[in-house]
């Protein structure tokens, strides 16, 4: 054993002598200090820190209860074997209330018993402070795991908790179930045994449907459910064994992560329908308009050989008609070039682009479309930044023609450091956009989240206002982002 410290306040040197010859001799390394009275030891005590302390009860100026008192008062927490030779029961009482560790009567055998009582008291100090040693580093371990942790034994009883797992219901000493929802996830036997037996042990046999600490405890290794619902969240939950009683169960939320995941699968799915929707739509555009022009154009050009044979006049009638025929196929065809890929973008830049488009849509669709922009003319903004904004403006246009019914739209585009804003107003029907956002695979639904998403991948934000009968007002804010000197860009947009 490692020499220890011991104090023995003892008035009587004799007593003192075969007190110290008795420990010596059981303990040969330890190290003892001798006081006469408790006051001088008080005056001492902080310098000398002891392991032990062997107090006499009668000793002048102070006795062994008023100087338990006293280091009660003091907050010292040092072991004390009071001695006496009146053998009490009321002073060993209340010694024991005082937080004496051991109470030994002055008998014939007290010398031999007094080594036996300092190495119960070593024993259970070192227990006691290993105790707290682990309590401290499980505190410490817990409270600093950001996430739901506690440590339970087989019998599901709660040891440790951390704040986290506190705040969602977890209950030192309680059984581990009863933290997640009251037992809700217990299964319904035991629901049952429960309500037929409340005065039973709650813990006997008593888990979780998904429990899975027997398992981790046979095994010896981590066992993991990695997508766990409960509480209305997702978790990837863990148990740990830590010994063959004792196990540490964490849950990290990943709630957030799950929908992430599940955001991303819908719009690749809404990012699929929507290409097919785009591809169906050239298709038809190709076929109805392009297809037919040149059909057309085919046939009278097949048969003009044939007019010139008959009648020389109605070829120079039939050429005209064909001429226009073609023009609208020409037509038709740069405008589908231009919704696929403005070449206005790339060539005047976005401003001149935007206002291009919102001219042809006046035209086109008979919409009032006025387009003011501030500060915006001049910036060489960054490719990303310019067929974004270009997109958003062109997809709040194309709702506004397939769903407002509006008679005038207002574009406000404005460089405002470190910001570009965007602002989109008609006059049209409006609509609930919670309503509409919440409507899944509607196609202005798509619409609406595609436009977020683009807005969101240029670390920006998009706010919509609608009610029904009362226009829709857009507002869009993105950093402003401008091209470097000399980048070349490698942009492609597949809109």
């Amino acid at each position: 054993m490692e020499a220890m410290q011991i104090v023995i306040i003892e008035d009587q040197e004799a007593h003192f002598q075969l007190m110290k010859r008795a420990i010596i001799k059981e303990y040969p390394s330890a190290a003892i200090r001798h006081f006469p009275n408790a006051g001088t030891c008080l005056e001492r005590l902080g310098d000398l820190n002891p392991d032990i302390i062997v107090a006499d009860y009668l000793m002048p100026g102070m006795n062994g209860i008023e100087f338990l008192e006293t280091l009660q008062r003091d907050s010292r927490d040092t072991p004390v074997i009071m001695l006496t030779g009146q053998g009490s029961e009321s002073i060993a009482v209340q010694a024991m209330k005082l937080g004496a560790w051991d109470y030994l009567v002055k008998s014939a055998d007290i010398f031999k018993l007094l080594p036996g009582a300092v190495g119960k008291v070593v024993r259970e100090r070192k227990l006691r402070d290993s105790l707290r040693e682990s309590a401290r580093l499980n505190d410490l371990l817990l409270n600093n795991f950001p996430h739901p942790a506690i440590l339970v034994r087989k019998d599901r009883k709660v040891v440790a908790a951390n704040r986290i797992a506190q705040e969602i219901g977890i209950r030192i000493n309680d059984p581990c179930w009863f933290g997640f929802g009251n037992g809700e996830y217990l299964s319904e036997d035991h629901k049952r045994f429960l309500k037929e037996h409340p005065d039973s042990d709650p813990s006997a046999g008593i888990q979780c449907t998904f429990c899975l600490a027997d398992q981790a405890f046979a095994s010896g290794r981590p066992t993991n459910i990695p997508e766990l619902k409960a509480l209305d969240r997702v978790w990837d939950t863990w148990w740990v064994p830590i010994d063959d009683n004792l196990c540490l169960h964490y849950a990290i939320d990943i709630t957030a992560h799950k929908h992430s995941e599940d955001q991303i699968h819908r719009l690749t799915q809404q990012l699929i329908r929507a290409q097919e929707v785009e591809r169906q739509r050239l298709a038809y555009d190709l076929h109805d308009s392009i297809g037919q022009d040149l059909s057309t154009i085919k046939i009278g050009l097949d048969t003009l050989a044939d007019l010139h044979e008959g009648d020389p006049s109605l070829v120079a009638e039939r050429v005209p008609r064909l001429s226009k025929a073609l023009q609208c196929a020409i037509e038709a065809l740069r405008n589908l070039a231009y919704d696929l890929r403005p070449a206005f973008l790339d060539q005047l830049g976005l401003v001149e682009a935007l206002q291009e488009y919102c001219d042809e849509c006046s035209k086109r669709y008979g919409i009032e479309v006025e387009f003011v922009t501030a500060g915006v003319a001049g910036l060489r903004l960054d490719p990303d930044t310019r067929i974004t904004l270009y997109r958003l403006v062109q997809e709040s246009l194309n709702n506004v023609k397939k769903h407002a019914a509006a008679s005038k739209v207002e574009i406000r585009l404005v460089a405002s450091f470190p910001s570009i804003i965007v602002r989109i107003e008609d006059n049209g029907h409006g609509f609930d956009v919670s309503e509409r956002m919440n409507a899944g695979r509607d196609e202005r639904c798509m619409g609406l989240q595609g436009m977020r998403e683009r807005v969101a991948l240029l670390g920006g934000t998009i706010r919509i206002q609608s009610r029904p009968m009362e226009g829709t007002r857009i507002r869009i804010e993105v950093p402003l982002q401008e091209e470097a000197n000399g980048a070349k860009e490698k942009h492609s947009d597949c809109g």
